[in-house]
């Protein structure tokens, strides 16, 4: 079964600018339909930025340049244009 949510929901959580709940609901969607890029983008900064009290550092030093100023780079035009 396909996973649903009310427009208000969504609406509710983009507004008081609820991550967690925004990213619970990207997550719960994208198991089931491909994400724009810059949705992947907003999941895989914000599983970053929840993990960096557990060695999350050692991860980023094995990610290449470029492939972190391309999340930059869509975290940055996603949310600020």
């Amino acid at each position: 079964m396909s996973v649903q949510y009310a427009k208000t929901f969504v609406d509710r959580a983009y507004e008081s600018k609820d991550v967690f709940t925004l990213y619970d609901i990207v997550n719960s969607i994208s198991r089931e339909k491909v994400l724009p890029e810059t949705l992947k983008a907003f999941a895989r900064l914000w599983a970053w930025y929840c993990m960096t009290r557990s060695g999350i550092w050692q991860y980023y030093e094995g990610i290449s340049l470029e492939r972190v100023t391309h999340f930059r780079r869509l975290f940055l035009i996603s949310f600020f244009i």
